[in-house]
């Protein structure tokens, strides 16, 4: 300086090097007041040029590493490493700002050498300013790790992204504030694996890739990326993934806000593609954003489609159990047409029209457990504002056959959905439906049984709420049309069978159905038991009268031709329950035998018009059917049968005569035993003779009768008793 100089114009310089520096108490210094950073350590050299009092530029070399940022003792963010060249200068009347050899290091990873600027200077006009910033490369994560570190904790709870993630190239902005005016801007920047990560609402855009130009008057962004995640938990149940993802959007502000349209996105997933086209308006006044779109889309899997559906709206349940009951199938060409206010959506009273057409094929619908699957459905499904549902369809559902249906949620939020069927069924194919039902669980046992021919008009209504699946309410009514019904193991079987039945949830009834039994018209009645009853479900009731020797001729009983005359009678037959108390399929008959005439010998000889009531019990169990009768009140039976190949065949069983039961014997085959008034030797032994006499015989193991008047070869043998066994090839009397 010469003695003239002017201290306060004089240049000088600085120049500092600093080795392992403790960053924080250095940062302090330089702001003032305590900041986030809590610990960090580097090398630096810093060189700074003053004219005077007035900085010209300043230099700094840096290499630090370990920062970590603190906000009440919990950590922040931590940065491994923040090193490159820094440069300042005063360009009066601006300023630039450079860093060069920029490197960020965090998480393992470390930027490639990049540079940014930044520079300001007064405008053209008067009072303006202009600004430029570039940058070669920025990796967003890291640049928000500091940013995020220095912010308060208000800020980063209520206003910032949880994370913002990606890369930046060229990145190029030009911002001109005129004096009292709103500022121009110019940006345009390349971006890779773009990600914003839980904005405000939740909302998340991952995965994006592209270039954005825009100014102040609006943009364009052109989208090109490989996969990509969006969260937006206002309108949808599940993030929305997709492959590649390409698009054009355009925006630009007029007085009504902002307005953002495309004319062609194209997305394609791994189980899914699609095309659209939409208009978003943001209106400036606050209102509900607007939306005009238009989509068409195609999936090899239907669940894949729904998570596309706007169902946040719904209750979750009812999400779950779409995803949950599209099985299988895939949705062809299908559309989407969504044009109202997005706050108002689902629009229940009309302010806009949400309508997705969905061509499901090669479908399977599992509404719920134990009912049972649409299956091979192809159907048009249309989601309509609150509601879903199919009228042009075709499936099958158990063995029958359905086409057309209805099937329905009237308002999804209610959760109920309504099947209405009304189709043409066979007897077997309902029989196949009813067991795939939850009257299976009571009834099973004897459908399996049941076989059948014949035409059913069916129509079944049915109330599911989704999120109760167990309140279901089931009304059916089946019209039956000559059809024939028969029972496993049985010789017999109820033909032209005619009259409607019906269904409510669990309980089957019918007023009257008409058939034929053995040649004869029979009515039948079908009522269900009293929810006291444990062991049977329900009771059917059958009334016919019919010519005994039918019924002999059916059952192979012996000497039918000894037999004349109608019986009329009536049975109940007793359904089990099901469950682990449940009693067994059961038969109890009562007849009037006081029309039939009976040739036999005494003590079974019988005019007609003699009374003669009959009752009669079957007991089905499993692989044995019990069968337990009484004639008057003077002959009781009890036969045990084995189910076999060829049918009901008897193990062992008694008859007795006279007052008393009877016992089940021991041994197999059938013992006789009783007390008789008269017995005619001769007379029984000329009815032997007939096949079906034959194998009766052949059962026979022991007699033992008390015979008032025995009558052997001519002679009288008064107050006899009469015992005899089964000998290989011979009787011993």
């Amino acid at each position: 300086l010469g003695p003239d100089a002017d201290p306060g114009a004089a240049e000088w310089q600085v120049s500092v090097d600093v080795d392992d520096i403790d960053i924080p108490p250095l940062a302090q210094l330089l702001v003032g007041m305590p900041t986030p950073l809590t610990a960090g350590t580097g090398e630096m050299t810093l060189q700074a040029r003053f004219a005077g009092r007035q900085p010209l530029a300043a230099y700094v070399d840096a290499d630090l590493r370990g920062l970590e940022f603190r906000n009440e003792g919990d950590l922040v963010e931590r940065v491994d490493q923040l090193a490159g060249r820094f440069e300042w200068e005063n360009r009066d009347p601006g300023w630039l700002f450079a860093a060069t050899d920029l490197r960020i290091g965090r998480s393992g990873r470390v930027w490639p050498r990049t540079e940014a600027m930044l520079s300001c200077r007064p405008g053209a006009a008067a009072g303006s300013r202009d600004c430029d910033a570039s940058a070669g490369y920025l990796r967003l994560e890291d640049v928000y790790a500091l940013f995020r570190g220095i912010a308060s904790r208000n800020a980063r709870d209520q206003l910032l992204p949880a994370d913002v993630r990606g890369e930046v190239r060229d990145l190029r902005l030009a911002l001109q504030q005129p004096a009292g005016a709103a500022p121009r801007f110019q940006l345009s920047l390349n971006f890779d694996g773009l990600g914003l990560v839980r904005l405000p609402g939740d909302v998340t855009a991952a995965g994006l890739a592209g270039e954005l130009v825009a100014d102040q008057a609006g943009g364009r962004l052109e989208l090109a990326s490989d996969a990509t995640e969006w969260q937006l938990p206002a309108l949808f149940d599940a993030p929305l993934q997709t492959g590649a993802l390409s698009a054009l959007l355009v925006w630009r502000f007029t007085e009504e806000g902002l307005r953002v349209l495309s004319d062609s996105v194209q997305v394609e997933a791994q189980e899914l593609s699609g095309s659209s086209r939409f208009e978003l308006l943001v209106p400036a006044d606050g209102r509900s954003p607007f939306l005009d779109l238009d989509a068409q889309l195609r999936s090899s899997t239907a669940a894949a489609l729904l998570d596309y559906l706007p169902m946040r709206r719904f209750p979750p349940k009812v999400g779950e159990w779409l995803r949950r009951a599209f099985v299988a199938g895939r949705v062809e060409d299908s559309t989407i047409r969504w044009r109202g206010p997005l706050r108002a959506y689902p629009y229940e009273r009309g302010e806009g029209l949400f309508r997705a057409e969905l061509a499901l094929a090669d479908a399977e619908l599992k509404f719920a457990e134990r009912w049972p699957a649409i299956e091979s459905l192809t159907a048009d499904v249309i989601f309509d504002g609150v509601s879903m549902y199919s009228t042009i369809n075709r499936g099958r559902l158990a063995n029958v056959d359905v086409e057309n249906q209805r099937v329905r949620f009237d308002d999804m939020r209610n959760g109920q959905l309504a099947i209405d069927i009304v189709q043409p069924t066979a007897v077997n194919e309902l029989r196949e439906l009813l067991l795939a039902m939850p009257i299976a669980d009571s009834l099973g046992s004897v459908l399996t049984r049941m076989n059948g021919r014949g035409d059913i008009d069916a129509s079944m209504a049915l109330r599911l709420p989704v999120m109760q699946p167990q309140d279901y309410r089931l009304s059916a009514r089946f019209d039956a049309q000559t059809c024939e019904l028969g029972f496993d193991g049985l010789a017999f079987q109820l033909d032209d069978i005619r009259g409607e039945f019906e269904l409510e949830n669990m309980r089957l009834s019918a007023d009257r159905l008409d058939a034929t039994l053995l040649g004869e018209p029979v009515q039948i009645k079908l009522r269900p038991a009293g929810s006291n009853n444990s062991r049977h479900s329900h009771f059917a009731l059958l009334s016919s009268r019919t010519p005994l020797r039918r019924w002999m001729d059916t059952l192979e009983l012996p000497q039918p031709d000894k037999f004349e005359g109608d019986a009329d009678w009536r049975a109940m037959v007793m359904l089990p329950r099901g469950g682990p108390d449940s009693g067994t399929l059961q038969l109890a008959l009562r007849a009037d035998l006081q029309a039939v005439e009976s040739r036999l010998p005494p003590p079974f000889a019988k005019t007609s018009g003699e009374p003669a009531p009959l009752a009669l019990k079957l007991d089905f169990q499993d692989e044995l059917l019990s069968v337990d009768g009484q004639l008057r009140n003077d002959l009781a039976w009890v036969f045990r049968m084995e189910r076999r190949e060829s049918g009901w065949a008897i193990e062992r069983g008694a008859v007795h005569s006279g007052y008393g039961p009877a016992l089940l014997p021991v041994l197999p085959g059938i013992e006789l035993s009783g007390d008789l008034d008269t017995l005619r030797l001769a007379d029984w032994m000329a009815l032997a003779d007939g096949a079906a006499t034959q194998r009766w015989l052949e059962l026979y193991r022991e007699v033992a009768f008390s015979v008032a008047d025995l009558v052997v070869f001519g002679q009288r043998f008064p107050d006899a008793e009469v015992f005899a066994t089964r000998q290989p090839g011979a009787w011993r009397i």
